[in-house]
């Protein structure tokens, strides 16, 4: 090809010829010799052009400006600049925390790739200067056992997010680069050295050190996280209590207790090193990752703390509708403790271990409370009727179901507390069974023989227990997609639609069964407060399919093609062997015949039904529930009080359908974190 011709090559011209630079390199090397490294093989070679392999900038040279001396692991330092150390170090474990991975956050602190260089049993006699103002023992044994309390309490950390509660790379990161974590380090040995220092510091006088205070805070509230993470939340009850209060306590005391940042001639900048991931045998992409300033920190942390005492909050609740009400409070609202993978995993895990629930019930538990807390019917009085009345071909079998229903309560629970997208597709997952568990209470129920000619109404209505459990996650999936930020705007209008005719069947479901519940039960109190809710949320949900319809018309086969796309969950398979018919599958024509319906009702008002959600909204804001007594009261009572914000925006909406031609100038603002299901007005 003419270079002159026009035609511009890719990339530019400007190249350089440095084969000779090859040459010299590998001019002492043998024919078809091959220089590896340690963790990267001939494949990774002949692959690292092709996906920019991050590895390959081990060896670059860095600019002068960014070039650091040798570090020296017995360099000493003030008492402030070791606080300002130990400060960062806490930095460091919460980007960890965050998803970031331990080369760019833990692994940047130098001292641990030098745990034998500061071990005072190995420093040789006279090699160290002593130093009044700087003493040796600020390295050899205060940071050197906040070092180990750190790699102990990500090493605990590790562990737990490693049992598969959570997903490595989704959550979490767990790379370790082939870094010890102190993996084989009992935690009471790092525990004991965290009290060594403590004494220390506290034998120093207070004149001859004034930061000896603020040194033995961030000592004790290291000391008292790493007890705090290995303490057993079951069988420690008292202790895991007052850990979490002794944790938030001892941080309000850190944060009282400020140091300054190093001057720029200190060398304390130089103990972390945040490009120290070329230098380890990393498979994820290198950047520098730049932690947060330290009054975010202590927000993080504070917020961590928090993580402990919802655990010991849920594990004190022996309820199924408790965890399950927490469970979506927290997946609603965004709550910060919901950040962090370890507290989620730890849930998770503290519910049950797959043998045991909350540590002291059998797994028979769930079926039990599964009934009793849905339906206010025991259980075991269910199976013994069954077994009275029966009059089918084959003794009925409760194995199947009790194990079903035991499979599908504790994968519901775990959803709540997995990373959003996830969550929304474990939900997904378990509508199939959820649909096979309401086929199975059906044929027990429909083979029961009548009392004096008249069927029994509770027993008739036992398989809405699973119903009402499908219905709830049903919602969820719809409105969890508005939160992830996942319709286009042709498909809101569908969604809100969809979400009107699973709240309907719900409200249908508990008007069929608050009648027949005792009103002193617990049962009776929260199906009440859920009719409530619940009708306030259809409501908002109608008023929006009313709004969003009459934006930009798209044509009925692209809607129905992204429909079927967007809901393929609702259409598998496994609903075909199934007898039962599916409760509200989403169906398109049912959806274009409310759609022409709505355009043509001009008695509808999208303002009245916002105005009447918010006076639902008003009634039950309050409302006692024992399922959210305690801590959760206040989260639920945010959660209207936002949906109440909602609607008194909306009351500038049109109270007639005519007058939607000039509405669709009025701009809606999507914004998740302000409220989850519905938008703003800006």
């Amino acid at each position: 090809m003419d270079p002159d011709n026009g035609f511009a090559m890719p990339g530019g011209n400007d190249f350089r010829d440095v084969t000779q630079l090859f040459v010299e390199a590998g001019r002492d090397m043998e024919p078809e010799k091959v220089i590896l490294m340690k963790g990267f093989t001939l494949q990774d070679a002949m692959s690292v052009i092709e996906i920019g392999e991050p590895r390959l900038d081990s060896g670059v040279t860095v600019p002068e400006d960014e070039r650091r001396p040798p570090f020296n692991p017995l360099a000493q330092f003030l008492p402030e600049e070791i606080c300002w150390i130990i400060d960062r170090t806490f930095a460091c474990e919460m980007e960890w925390h965050a998803g970031n991975t331990l080369s760019q956050t833990v692994f940047t602190l130098l001292y641990v790739h030098h745990i034998a260089a500061f071990n005072p049993d190995f420093i040789p006699l006279g090699t160290v200067d002593k130093d009044p103002v700087r003493p040796l023992e600020l390295i050899t044994l205060v940071l050197r056992s906040v070092v180990f309390g750190l790699l102990k309490s990500c090493d605990l950390a590790w562990r737990e997010m490693n049992s598969d509660k959570i997903k490595d790379l989704e959550d979490w990161q767990s790379e370790k680069c082939d870094i010890s974590l102190l993996e084989g380090v009992p935690v009471n040995h790092i525990l004991s050295h965290l009290e060594e220092a403590a004494e220390w510091t506290r034998s120093i006088d207070r004149d001859t050190m004034p930061e000896r205070d603020a040194l033995l805070a961030r000592i004790s509230l290291r000391r008292t996280l790493l007890k705090l993470m290995h303490s057993n939340v079951h069988t420690d009850v008292t202790q895991f209590r007052s850990l979490v209060a002794l944790a938030r306590e001892q941080l309000d005391n850190v944060q009282s207790r400020p140091v300054p940042e190093p001057s720029p001639e200190s060398q304390a900048a130089l103990v972390f090193d945040p490009l120290i991931a070329r230098q380890l045998n990393s498979f994820s992409p290198l950047r520098k990752h730049e932690l947060p300033p330290q009054d975010k920190v202590w927000e993080a942390l504070a917020h961590y703390v928090d993580g402990f005492e919802e655990i010991h909050h849920l594990c004190d609740t022996p309820s199924v509708h408790s965890w399950q009400t927490a469970g979506h409070l927290r997946a609603w609202s965004s709550h910060p403790c919901q950040r962090f993978p370890y507290i989620r995993s730890y849930i998770q895990t503290a519910f049950s271990d797959g043998v045991f629930v909350l540590n002291r019930y059998s797994l028979a538990w769930i079926t039990e409370n599964f009934f009793s807390e849905t339906l206010d019917v025991s259980y075991n009085k269910f199976v013994a009727v069954v077994k009275e009345r029966w009059q089918g071909s084959q003794p009925p079998s409760f194995v199947d179901l009790e194990r079903l229903t035991r499979k599908l309560v504790v994968g519901h629970l775990e959803a709540l507390y997995q990373n959003p997208p996830r969550r929304r597709r474990s939900l997904t997952k378990t509508l199939v069974d959820w649909h096979k568990l309401y086929d199975m209470l059906i044929h027990l129920t429909d083979n029961l023989a009548t009392v004096d000619g008249m069927p029994d109404l509770v027993l008739v209505h036992v398989p809405d227990a699973a119903l009402l459990w499908r219905l709830t996650a049903l919602r969820e999936i719809i409105l969890f997609g508005f939160q992830l930020d996942l319709y286009a705007l042709e498909e809101r209008a569908f969604a809100y639609w969809y979400a009107v005719q699973v709240i309907e069947a719900h409200v249908s479901c508990l008007d069929n069964w608050i009648p027949a519940v005792s009103r002193e039960s617990v049962t009776y109190n929260e199906m009440v407060y859920q009719r409530g809710f619940l009708s306030a949320l259809l409501s908002m949900c109608m008023a929006m399919f009313a709004i969003m319809i009459r934006k930009k018309a798209y044509p009925a086969q692209r809607m129905h093609l992204n429909i079927l796309r967007r809901y393929k969950w609702a259409f598998k398979a496994g609903y075909d062997s199934i007898d039962a018919p599916v409760v509200v599958s989403p169906n398109f024509a049912e959806f274009a015949s409310a759609r022409r319906e709505i355009l043509i009702d001009d008695t509808f008002s999208p303002r009245d039904s916002f105005h009447l959600a918010g006076n639902i909204l008003l009634r039950v804001k309050d409302m006692p529930s024992p399922a959210t007594a305690g801590p959760w009261q206040g989260d639920r009572s945010r959660l209207i009080g936002s949906l109440i914000d909602i609607c008194d925006q909306f009351s500038a909406v049109p109270s007639s359908a005519p007058d939607f031609v000039a509405y669709d100038a009025l701009a809606l603002k999507w914004d998740p974190p302000t409220n989850p299901w519905f938008p703003s007005i800006s």
